[in-house]
């Protein structure tokens, strides 16, 4: 019996991992500007970055400290309206942490980069499901 399940889910597994499309990720190869100009100009871009950066993980920090007041400030909310025996009904609601959205940042210095006179070799590489080459 164990055989046929285990062949069942991984003839699930793979029917869904076939179901899905390629997985591509992108890296990027930078020349920096050959003249101290541009690399002095390249050196703001990284410190503007650096800032977007932080400011992105501030922004994230800050929304998941105000999920986590609003989430204990229901639950005290629900105890002060629930009776003894029904305030098992409230529970505090999980906050998920929304992650740091700093992709912007890193388009911003790419542009920045480029402006400043230096080169960007983007190299797009498939690693699942990649197509046939012609």
């Amino acid at each position: 019996m164990t055989t046929v399940r285990g062949l069942f889910l991984r003839l699930l597994a793979s029917t869904v991992l076939v179901a899905c499309g390629p997985i591509y990720s992108t890296d990027y190869n930078f020349f920096p500007p050959e003249d101290n100009q541009g690399r002095a100009c390249v050196s703001m871009c990284r410190s503007a970055r650096n800032y977007c950066v932080q400011a992105a993980e501030s922004r994230a920090d800050l929304q998941e400290s105000r999920c986590e007041l609003e989430a204990e400030r229901d639950y005290e909310r629900c105890l002060a309206r629930s009776k003894p025996e029904d305030a098992k009904s409230c529970y505090r609601r999980p906050c998920m942490n929304p992650g740091v959205n700093d992709a912007h940042c890193e388009s911003e210095f790419r542009g920045c980069y480029v402006d400043c006179g230096g080169d960007i070799e983007t190299v797009r590489s498939c690693h699942f499901n990649c197509p046939e080459a012609p």
